[in-house]
């Protein structure tokens, strides 16, 4: 069976925008665990969505705190309805 969602969306940043949209601040860390992502493309991915304005970074001691902007929040609720009509 095909994959639909996979089909239309690269499957690593789709769950980054899901999983932020789950989690409204978090650590680039926690979010690459948490998809079973190597920290070093998730890096990657960020540094697309921050070009993008998707997101916001916040220096906190030595890690980045990870925010949706409202463009951000809006995509990932486009992403997430797709999802759920595809299923």
């Amino acid at each position: 069976m095909i994959n639909v969602f996979s089909l239309f969306f690269r499957k690593i940043p789709a769950l980054i925008l899901l999983n932020l949209r789950k989690n409204e601040k978090t650590f680039l860390s926690n979010v690459s665990k948490e998809i079973d992502c190597t920290f070093c493309y998730a890096t990657k991915i960020m540094d697309d969505f921050k070009s993008l304005e998707i997101v916001t970074f916040k220096k906190e001691g030595r890690t980045k705190l990870i925010t949706l902007t409202e463009k951000g929040k809006r995509l990932a609720s486009h992403v997430e309805e797709m999802q759920k009509l595809i299923k």
